[in-house]
């Protein structure tokens, strides 16, 4: 029996590295396919959760209370403001959609809630959304409660507001009074999310305040 040539050896190795590199090629093609998939899948999470959250928190939404504490201040003030050139606003109001976070919390429905962008230390250019909660509303809408990170890898955050006449504003501020001194009928709220591979990706939606007074 006639053993193979040198040449023939030559001739399948050269076979075989190329069938393994074209596996090897596809194989580490559908790899980072997938994990492109699940770290896009993870930023459209959360971005729709971070969205789910401020819906909840604006339809409910109230600047006015007849049986309100004089030291309880009800209203929102929302300041338009930049970063590097994109949009990182900053809203606070009062909501009756109060998210308790431990049993030792008081059981209430109205609270303060306030939205804000900080910068991450750990990604330039990159921030966090944090979602603040106050149950014992007082004359400081701007602050107090706890906050907690709502998303991460933001470079964007940006609302818009709408009044009864339909005229848009960029800031609104109920203490201010007209024309903003009741809730806007319609929010428009604007979240960029920058995924690992750099790519942004834009969520948005529309909120109607339930207690906004509507046009006739």
């Amino acid at each position: 029996m006639r053993g193979l040539t040198l040449l023939e050896v030559l001739v399948s190795l050269l076979i075989l590295s190329i069938i393994m590199g074209a596996v090897y090629s596809t194989y580490t093609s559908n790899v980072e396919v997938i994990q492109n998939t699940r770290l896009k899948g993870q930023v459209y999470q959360m971005g729709r959760i971070a969205l789910d959250r401020m819906t909840r928190d604006l339809e409910s939404a109230i600047v006015a209370l007849e049986t309100a504490h004089e030291k309880t201040q009800l209203g929102m003030i929302a300041m338009d403001h930049e970063t590097d050139g994109k949009p990182a606003d900053r809203l606070d109001f009062t909501t009756l959609a109060h998210l308790p976070l431990s049993d030792r919390e008081p059981r209430t429905d109205l609270c303060e809630v306030g939205y804000r962008l900080t910068e991450d230390p750990e990604n330039e250019g990159r921030y966090i959304l944090y979602r603040r909660d106050d149950a014992i509303p007082d004359t400081d809408l701007g602050s107090g409660g706890y906050s907690h990170e709502l998303a991460r890898g933001v470079t964007g955050l940006d609302f818009m507001f709408q009044d009864a006449r339909g005229e848009e504003f960029d800031n609104w501020d109920t203490t201010q009074g007209t024309p903003c001194s009741d809730l806007p009928t319609l929010i428009i709220v604007r979240l960029t999310i920058q995924d690992e591979q750099g790519d942004e990706h834009l969520f948005a939606t529309s909120i109607h305040p339930v207690l906004a007074e509507r046009k006739t």
